[in-house]
Order: structure tokens, then C-alpha cells, then sequence
């Protein structure tokens, strides 16, 4: 999680409990080590290679962070893609504020959340990124 959230006094106890990895963008060594760390002793690991939430509603680039997580993972690592859909002009996203007044303001958002294809330890960021793409321009989202 992004260390500026992590942070909050409120949450930053909760976060520990949950193993909750704090990342801080200009310096993510320390928060690589320890995804690594967890890979390596068979704990799931969910990751957000993008990096941050999006600026424009599309799919950004996976950073590079990932490739090198699997590269120095000694076990055998499986890569499950996954995407969340729906949540672009969201009162907490950070789409601009015409888009936000265009959305029906509700508590009940309905998001939907889809999962791709295993992929082995040697998954490249390009196959990555092509499931999450293919997952989020399906219509039916299931």
C-alpha cells in the first residue's frame, strides 16, 4: 500500500495486522525486499504494479517492479491477473471533478472484479498487461 496511506495514524495499526506491505514510491527497495520475503515463505501477495491509481481512467503501463519481484523469488511463484472495473469517476478516484459530477453519487457502487488465466513465475509484464486489457474491455464482466 502506498506509504501515504499507510501512514494514517487510524489505519497504520490495522494495516500491520494484515501484514500490509507499505511502499513508498521513491524508494521501494526495503517494500520489495519484503514482497519477496513473503513469496518466498508461500504467503499471497496481492500487487498493483501500475504503481498509483489512475489519472485518466485507462490501464497504465505495469512498472518494472514486478518482473524483478518474480526474478529474485526462489520459489515457484504463480501470477494470477486480475482487474477492477467500475470504480473510474468514483467521489474517491481521481478523475476530474466534471466526470465526477457526470456519475450518479451512491454508498452502493456497483464494481465488479475479474480474475485471468494462471500464469507461471516467468510472466512478462506485456502478458500481464494483456490479460488485465482483455479483462477490462470484456463487456460481461464475471
Amino acid at each position: 500500500m502506498h506509504a501515504e496511506y499507510y501512514d494514517w495514524p487510524v489505519l497504520r495499526s490495522i494495516l500491520k495486522s494484515l501484514n500490509v506491505i507499505s511502499i513508498k514510491p521513491a524508494n521501494s527497495r526495503g517494500a520489495l525486499k519484503n514482497i519477496i520475503t513473503a513469496l518466498n515463505n508461500n504467503k499471497a501477495v496481492c500487487l498493483f504494479p501500475k504503481g498509483g491509481i489512475s489519472t485518466n481512467g485507462e490501464l497504465a503501463p505495469l512498472m518494472r517492479g514486478f518482473e524483478k519481484i518474480l526474478a529474485k523469488t526462489c520459489t515457484d511463484v504463480t501470477v494470477v491477473p486480475f482487474a477492477i472495473k467500475n470504480m473510474w469517476g468514483d467521489i474517491l478516484s481521481l478523475a476530474p471533478k466534471e466526470v465526477r459530477k457526470q456519475q450518479k453519487y451512491t454508498f452502493r457502487r456497483c464494481v465488479s472484479l475479474s480474475f485471468g488465466l494462471r500464469l507461471g513465475s516467468n510472466a512478462t509484464r506485456a502478458e500481464v498487461e494483456r490479460s488485465i486489457s482483455q479483462m477490462l474491455s470484456q463487456s460481461n464482466f464475471s
